[in-house]
């Protein structure tokens, strides 16, 4: 053990984000914004229709898989309905936090392509309902599990 060198320098604090995270982190966000200003402005096509529909799946998959990891991490305890679960590694979840506004975006963008105004936003509005429903059965599930054993 003498003979590693450590992962991080002693002298850095591990809370500080390393140098020039943060110009990324901008760079990205301002890509992704232009992004999602270019499939608006779009006009409907089948294919802003299929990038929309690949967008809602993704999302969709994202959320599930960010209520799968909570879950997994809170094996054995029961996960509160209002708050934090008890174990909580990451002080921001990506997975949960991207995948219900992005599947709501998604389907926003396919609404428009595929029907009108009003489809563009009873659609994203009932997938949006049915993700959160299956998510919250996903934690009742689990809860009832946890109060069972």
């Amino acid at each position: 053990m003498t003979g590693t060198p450590p992962t991080r320098p002693l002298g850095v604090d591990a809370s500080e984000p390393p140098p020039g995270s943060v110009v990324t982190f901008v760079v990205w966000f301002a890509g992704l914004i232009a992004a999602m200003l270019a499939l608006i402005l779009a006009p409907p096509s089948t294919g802003l229709a299929v990038v929309s529909a690949l967008l809602t799946c993704v999302g969709a998959g994202l959320a599930a898989a960010g209520v799968v990891r909570t879950l997994r991490e809170n094996r054995g305890r029961r996960v509160p309905w209002l708050g934090r679960p008890p174990v909580r590694p990451r002080r921001w979840d990506y997975l949960s936090g991207t995948g219900v506004p992005v599947t709501v975006y998604g389907a926003g963008v396919f609404g428009r392509a595929v029907g009108g105004a009003t489809t563009g936003v009873v659609l994203p509005l009932a997938l949006g309902a049915v993700l959160v429903l299956a998510m919250t059965a996903a934690q009742a599930r689990h809860n009832r599990r946890v109060d069972a054993a």
